[in-house]
């Protein structure tokens, strides 16, 4: 089944700057203990550049995720891979707010040898993520499907 045939939002071209960071197992745990991130009282997420972040590309934004493009060997000898967690973190182009969307995210597929970007492309489904930042990327979607 082709990736795109699984998605529930709607999606837009976006060429974002990402930046993101796998996550070991402990880390993923942690934070994935407190999901939903946004209630009253959480702290945000860490910047994916706290522990090494890498830069990458989107090539298109939904309310349930974005799709990256890169190069694989960023992750040093291992390929990223369907099932690895990440810490991701971009701006949105005409966004009020000077601070980043960030959202704790799995990776749902993985395609090599593909990308406007790189060496690979990824569909990235947001597992946490900030209400308000949510808002924003929706209010995105919105703007750019006018």
């Amino acid at each position: 089944m082709n990736p795109a045939d699984q998605r529930r939002f709607d999606r837009v071209r976006a060429d974002l700057a990402v930046s993101f960071r796998e996550l070991d197992e402990a880390e993923a745990e942690s934070l994935s203990q407190h999901l939903p991130i946004g209630e009253p009282g959480e702290a945000p997420l860490p910047a994916p550049s706290e522990n090494g972040g890498v830069q990458g590309h989107s090539e298109n934004l939904s309310l349930g995720g974005l799709s990256l493009t890169g190069d694989l060997q960023i992750l040093g000898e291992r390929r990223m891979a369907k099932g690895h967690r990440l810490l991701v973190e971009f701006h949105l182009p005409g966004d009020a707010s000077d601070e980043p969307v960030r959202a704790l995210a799995v990776v749902a597929w993985c395609l090599e040898g593909q990308g406007a970007h790189g060496k690979f492309t990824a569909g990235v489904m947001f597992l946490g993520i900030q209400p308000a930042d949510l808002e924003r990327i929706g209010r995105y979607v919105e703007s750019r499907q006018a």
